[in-house]
């Protein structure tokens, strides 16, 4: 599985970024895990996309809520194939 981080945000705050993609298996289905922290009051929505390019289609996986405190966020992604993650941010 190849995987890829691709960072988006804002230079005032801290960068998001995905800091740990882990294999993962339930109930014979293999996936993975990706983690990420947030800062407070930020929104942080994860995307995925099986290609890149100019034509890449991303989907959005989650958004984590903006919420008055620092949270660690764990987002299963059960989906077969190859996948490629970005981690966008905004205030």
């Amino acid at each position: 599985m190849v995987l890829l981080l691709l960072l988006e945000g804002l230079s005032s705050a801290t960068q998001p970024v995905i800091y740990l993609i882990e294999k993962w298996s339930v109930n014979g289905t293999n996936g993975v895990l990706v983690h990420f922290d947030t800062d407070a009051n930020r929104t942080y929505i994860l995307q995925a996309t099986d290609t890149l390019g100019t034509n890449a289609n991303w989907t959005n996986l989650y958004s984590a809520p903006k919420l008055p405190f620092t949270s660690h966020y764990i987002v299963p992604d059960l989906r077969p194939g190859n996948h490629f993650y970005r981690l966008s941010v905004t205030p």
